[in-house]
This record gives structure tokens, C-alpha cells and sequence, in this order.
């Protein structure tokens, strides 16, 4: 956190998740998934938030009070234990402490209205937490992986579905995204509708379907990597905008809640 900035001003304090410490990693696939989560905070910090770097691997039991925001960043494939699969002989990187901590880091954000950002393996994450299951492997020859040994991620377009939330960031039609996963959303939630497709059908987009009461929690997944450095110039910052906007809310909202309780006389 910045020490010069003004606590009158407005700073949403997010919460950053990857696994930085699993043992299941190895030693290239950690530098590559710390790389990500560097870009990532870079541009959060750049956005006015101040960033905490929660280590999934170890960090235990979220602690929701402390933040205004969460992004859920890429990493090894979730534990098909979570929606009752045994598992594809593809499966690797599995931390299942991180899938926990995860799952209960996103389960309690949109309980609780926190603004959520779940990039590829996060996006995977938010729909296993609240009930959805994951094609274990899309295969050989996929647009969403590259076979190139100097290339880590491959470039395809995505269609954003109108009248989503994800629409009003990145408008409406065919963008061109960075990825590489083996990965995808089979069964979606129930609370979460598509926000975006790829031209074979798979889910590339997802977001939080609107409450009875008409309250619709801030929870945006893709299933890219906006934040790679080979990206459209553009793209990860506007998710970035719109994401630390309502995590601004959020504070705001936090702060006038606990002055009210406050000074709300007692007895």
C-alpha cells in the first residue's frame, strides 16, 4: 500500500488470490503464474486500489472485512472432487488447499456484494463455488492452447453476448484474446449467466444473474488472460476500470455502514 496516500480518499482494498506457494507447481509453471499476478497487480495499483497478495496456497479462511474487491487469478486445474468428477488422466497442477480457499474466497464475495474478477482458472473457480462443473479437457488441437514451444498462449476471437455487463466494458461483438487452457465450463451455475463465447462453443465469458430483489452482485469471469503481455492494448485496463469502480462503491458504502453503527446511540 501507498503510506502517501490520503486515507480521505478513496482506495479499495483488493485482495489478489493465486497459489503462489503449491507444491504441485513446478518451478517454470510458478514463475509464469507469479508473472501473471505481477502484471495483474500493476495494473490494479495503477487503477488507485491498494493491493493485498493472498497466497491461496496457505492462506486459510478469507477475511472479507479487509476487502473492497477480489480477483481470482489462473493457475492449476481445480479438483474435480469439487463437482463430483474422478478426473481425466489430463488433470495436473491440482492444489486443492487453493481450490478451498478459493472457492470460500468467492462463495463470500457475492454474498456479500464484494466486487469479484475471476481471470481463467478464476472464472472456473466462480462457477464450481456456486455449483457448476468443468469439462476436464477439450482435447488435442483446440483454439484455446498452443502446441508452438515459444508461445504460452494462443489467440482467438470471443464473441460478448448484448446486454451484459461484460458488453458495457468491452462492447458488444468479436474481440481478439490471449489463452491457454485445456479447461472449460460444462454445467453453469444457476446464479451465473454467459457474458461471452468462442466460435467452438466454449464458455468464455460469465457473470452474476440479477436477484429476485433486483440486486445483481459485481462478479465478472473470463476464461483469457487479459492481463498477458501480448493482449490488445486496452482490454485489461478497461476491466480493470469498471472492476476498481465498484469495488470504489463498495468502500464507500463499507465506510458509511460502520459510521452509522457508529453513532447510533446504545441502549
Amino acid at each position: 500500500m501507498d503510506e502517501n496516500r490520503s486515507p480521505l480518499e478513496a482506495h479499495p482494498v483488493i485482495g489478489l488470490s493465486y497459489a503462489r506457494s503449491a507444491e504441485s507447481y513446478s518451478e517454470g509453471y510458478r514463475a509464469e503464474i507469479i508473472g501473471l499476478a505481477e502484471r495483474a497487480e500493476s495494473y490494479l495499483l495503477a487503477a488507485g486500489a491498494d493491493v493485498i497478495m493472498l497466497d491461496a496456497s496457505v492462506d486459510g479462511v478469507p477475511d472479507m472485512h479487509r476487502l473492497d474487491g477480489v480477483v481470482v487469478m489462473g493457475g492449476g486445474d481445480v479438483d474435480p472432487f469439487l463437482y463430483h468428477s474422478e478426473g481425466h488422466p489430463s488433470i495436473s497442477f491440482v492444489d486443492s488447499a487453493a481450490d478451498r480457499f478459493e472457492s470460500s474466497l468467492v462463495r463470500r464475495a457475492v454474498e456479500s456484494y464484494t466486487p469479484v474478477l475471476g481471470i481463467c482458472r478464476g472464472l472456473q473457480i466462480m462457477n464450481v463455488a456456486l455449483g457448476g462443473s468443468l469439462i476436464e479437457d477439450l482435447g488435442e488441437g483446440t483454439i484455446h492452447g498452443t502446441a508452438t514451444a515459444d508461445a504460452a498462449m494462443a489467440d482467438h476471437s470471443v464473441q460478448v453476448v448484448e446486454e451484459t455487463l461484460l458488453s458495457t466494458i468491452l462492447g458488444v461483438g468479436d474481440i481478439t484474446v490471449r489463452s491457454s487452457h485445456h479447461q472449460a465450463i460444462q454445467r453453469l451455475a444457476n446464479t451465473l449467466q454467459v457474458s461471452a463465447w468462442a466460435p467452438d462453443g466454449v464458455v468464455e465469458g460469465i457473470e452474476a444473474k440479477s436477484h429476485p430483489d433486483g440486486t445483481t452482485p459485481w462478479a465478472v469471469g473470463v476464461q483469457w488472460h487479459p492481463e498477458e503481455a501480448g493482449t490488445q492494448p486496452g482490454q485489461f485496463e478497461a476491466l480493470v476500470t469498471a472492476f476498481i469502480a465498484a469495488a470504489t462503491e463498495k468502500q464507500i458504502a463499507k465506510r458509511a455502514s460502520e459510521q452509522d453503527a457508529e453513532s447510533t446511540p446504545v441502549g
